[in-house]
């Protein structure tokens, strides 16, 4: 068996973690993916381990496709009947795409200091972003700055 030169043992407690000479390829699991073997502590995992795809019985396309589905503001339940899946499921789905996302804001906020204010305010700017017409605000109006004009309602 050959060395991995990707892959590195994701044991906290094995001393060769983090470096990747120490792991081979050790055969496939039932449903035909790579499985790995740390020749140091001996523990083995599959590449997945770590991501959002880790112990996912669905398609990554499936998965993939729920979360794209959710961000365009869809209903877990219209997802669920999209995709032809559990409501808990998709629940699931998005919760471990946010606690990843938090892991990921995480590793690369750790060097900057900000504080509630400055990320609000770094927040309010990406919202905004895309927006078409300039700036968009809550109050409806343009990037003009002018709010659109009051119609009577009809009683």
């Amino acid at each position: 068996m050959r060395t991995t030169k990707t892959l590195s043992c994701p044991n906290a407690d094995c001393s060769d973690q983090g470096s990747s000479e120490q792991v081979i390829k050790a055969g496939k699991d039932k449903r035909g993916h790579q499985r790995y073997l740390c020749k140091q502590c001996g523990q083995g995992f599959s590449a997945s381990k770590g991501t959002l795809f880790y112990r996912l019985r669905k398609p990554k396309k499936d998965f993939l496709e729920a979360l794209a589905l959710l961000v365009e503001r869809g209903s877990m339940a219209a997802v669920a009947r999209i995709k032809g899946i559990k409501e808990e499921t998709v629940a699931r789905w998005a919760e471990k795409a946010g606690q990843q996302a938090q892991a990921v804001e995480e590793i690369l906020l750790r060097d900057f200091h900000l504080s509630q204010v400055q990320l609000n305010e770094l927040w309010t700017y990406l919202r905004n972003k895309g927006g078409k017409g300039g700036t968009r605000r809550a109050n409806g109006a343009g990037s003009s700055g002018r709010r659109p004009p009051l119609t009577p309602r009809a009683s």
